[in-house]
């Protein structure tokens, strides 16, 4: 063993994400009264996320994946976990924080990890509190009837495989697919990602979600990374990006399609990393982006990026030198770094 590291997962590496993107975040959920909860409280108070609305189980561990990697590749995870429903108790408690952060919040993120916590009263309490706010649901196994009403629900294939029966191969399987869901489940839009191929959004007027009728548009975006590294944590980079241009006033296919950019960016990195606005905008080739943004950091942020690199398998090196001139000294020692 060379080195063991903690980061956050769960619906926790969705506030992770939002945190990257300059977001103010407060999380819901159940955690265990136990060192793992400890744990995640401190790690997310680091990283400035609102951690006054988890709610602790005596009854119940912290959810914790133990992931055994070799040479950036994967080799076991070992989960402790309990999936079960959470006791009445324990939910009513939830709901009551959910509706506090709701209050506060531009938008909502639902993240399911299928670890039993979002049950029906939840997942139901959770979009009448929202009034109105965009809700976006990364779901995972069925019954989905608990995010009716929710503003976009984003599955992927073999979630929306395992709910409809029905494989989405080819652009029009997933238009279909995507619209069959919106009217099935009463919301804004249905935001299919396929891997490879990219990402298929189907949206209705908000005014006319309840009119099955009501004339639909689509959208699809094609992958933008050519070259996959891992894509551990794609999806809640989507569901952060995709949320958080929502809440400053983006319209569905504009969040959307920023959201296929960050999934580019992410699947280039390896593990649960995150992705900054910076990333996003020179993914894009935006105009006017500060090529020098990012590049002049404190030695704590410089360690926390080292630290990331290495987990990619990168290399790092150290140099230094006055570069107001570029002559032939920085030359030679810039090759000898690369």
């Amino acid at each position: 063993v060379q080195s063991t590291q903690y980061m956050l997962g769960g619906a926790a590496n969705v506030a992770k994400c939002l945190i990257a993107l300059g977001a103010a975040v407060r999380l819901c959920g159940v955690i265990g009264d136990d060192d793992d909860g400890n744990l995640l409280v401190r790690e997310t108070e680091n990283l400035g996320i609102e951690s006054t609305h988890l709610v602790r189980d005596k009854q119940r561990p912290t959810t914790r994946k133990t992931r055994v990697v070799a040479r950036q590749q994967q080799v076991i995870r070992l989960d402790h976990e309990t999936t079960g429903r959470p006791s009445e108790d324990v939910a009513r408690r939830l709901v009551k924080q959910v509706k506090q952060a709701c209050e506060w919040a531009d938008a909502i993120v639902i993240s399911d990890y299928a670890k039993g916590v979002l049950t029906d009263a939840v997942c139901k309490a959770t979009i009448k509190a929202a009034g109105g706010k965009p809700v976006i649901v990364d779901p995972k196994d069925p019954p989905w009837d608990r995010f009716a009403g929710a503003t976009v629900i984003k599955p992927n294939v073999p979630e929306t495989a395992a709910l409809t029966g029905q494989r989405a191969e080819t652009d029009e399987d997933a238009r279909k697919i995507a619209g069959e869901l919106t009217r099935r489940f009463n919301t804004q839009g249905i935001l299919l990602t396929r891997g490879s191929r990219g990402m298929t959004l189907v949206e209705v007027p908000a005014t006319n979600t309840r009119n099955s009728k009501a004339r639909s548009k689509h959208y699809h975006f094609t992958a933008r990374q050519r070259d996959v590294f891992d894509v551990t944590g794609a999806g809640d980079v989507v569901a952060a990006v995709a949320a958080l241009a929502m809440a400053a006033g983006a319209a569905l296919p504009e969040a959307a399609w920023l959201a296929n950019v960050a999934a580019g960016v992410k699947i280039a990195k390896f593990g649960a990393a995150a992705v900054n606005g910076q990333e996003i905008l020179e993914a894009i080739d935006a105009p006017n982006v500060d090529r020098t943004a990012g590049k002049v950091m404190s030695a704590a942020y410089a360690a926390q990026l080292a630290a990331e690199l290495r987990r990619q398998g990168k290399s790092v090196v150290f140099t230094n030198g006055c570069f107001d001139i570029l002559h032939l000294g920085h030359v030679q020692y810039l090759q000898q770094s690369r």
